[in-house]
């Protein structure tokens, strides 16, 4: 008998699973669709514990985490950094550092951004409900390199709230200190995305804290060793996944069009005309590519959560 490649093992695999795990997840999906929508029962919010209060008067959004959410963001920060990688890459350009250190860490306890986000959600489940299956899990995709790092590496208390049957995990986004507080107040959107990015118009999220580093200055303008910069831990929505590899038409031609969006789960075009078809949800870029990266195309499919301060170093 010939040896399954690792494709086909994915596809057989994910076959199985189906089989027998069909009846109890379309049970979750009901179940979790049925709970009612509530703020994280570790924000300081859901215990009535009063918000310092900013200079305006107004409740403050960032707060301090405990010793221990602290200690498992900055175990995944280390277990996911590849120090091999540092400079390599257009985006890397002008990095030289060995590792990065992770100073603080903030939990994000915006109530109106979080039920944006819970409404997705929702529309998510009911979305696998009606397709009668949950989304497929990132490693048995066709052609990926399996599981997502970040839900690998983080500690089993950090993902109690995720709901895995429509690929909601953590990812890491890097970006600019002087952003912060726009994000915090208002969330990520893709309409700050350059519309020139490899997969289009999205936010962008990493497994890899090298590549969440990327993004903290730019190219050009790098910042000296002793600054203080910023990425975030975000939860993400990513739901019926499209892997889109170096051969896709999107990215093969480095001059032509980008993806609008996720493709369409029919035909496979993200500018289609089927009727009553579903489309992807969120696009993976995978394959040879450096690192992977996840977008959304959706403001509401993201939640920026945890904002860690760090220091590069030699």
């Amino acid at each position: 008998m010939r040896k399954l490649l690792r494709a086909d093992r994915s596809e057989v695999d994910w076959t199985m699973a189906k089989i027998d795990d069909n009846r109890d997840s379309l049970t979750r999906l009901r179940d979790d669709l049925d709970k009612p929508e509530q703020l994280p029962s570790y924000w300081n919010m859901s215990h009535n514990i009063p918000a310092p209060l900013n200079r305006r008067g107004n409740p403050k959004m960032l707060v301090n985490v405990d010793k221990a959410t602290k200690k498992a963001i900055e175990k995944l920060i280390n277990a996911t950094w590849e120090q091999e990688l540092v400079g390599k890459g257009a985006d890397a350009k002008g990095l030289n550092h060995n590792r990065i250190k992770v100073l603080s860490v903030q939990r994000v306890e915006n109530p109106a951004l979080f039920n944006r986000y819970q409404d997705q959600r929702k529309l998510l489940l009911e979305k696998m409900i009606r397709g009668g299956e949950p989304s497929r899990p990132i490693g048995y995709i066709k052609g990926t390199k399996g599981d997502l790092e970040t839900t690998k590496e983080l500690d089993d208390f950090m993902k109690s709230d995720l709901i895995k049957d429509i690929n909601e995990h953590y990812l890491l986004h890097g970006t600019k200190v002087e952003r912060i507080p726009a994000l915090v107040r208002h969330g990520l959107d893709p309409k700050h995305s350059s519309p020139d990015a490899m997969f289009g118009k999205g936010i962008y999220a990493a497994e890899s804290s090298t590549k969440a580093d990327q993004y903290a200055d730019t190219e050009d303008k790098r910042r000296p060793h002793k600054y203080r910069n910023k990425m975030i831990l975000s939860r993400m929505l990513l739901g019926n996944v499209f892997l889109c590899n170096e051969n896709h038409k999107s990215v093969a031609n480095r001059y032509g069009p980008k993806l609008s969006g996720p493709p369409c789960m029919k035909c496979l075009e993200d500018r289609c005309r089927c009727a009553q078809s579903e489309k992807f949800d969120s696009v993976m870029g995978d394959r040879h590519l450096r690192f992977r990266e996840f977008v959304v195309y959706k403001k509401e499919q993201i939640y920026p959560e945890y904002v860690i301060t760090y220091k590069r170093s030699m």
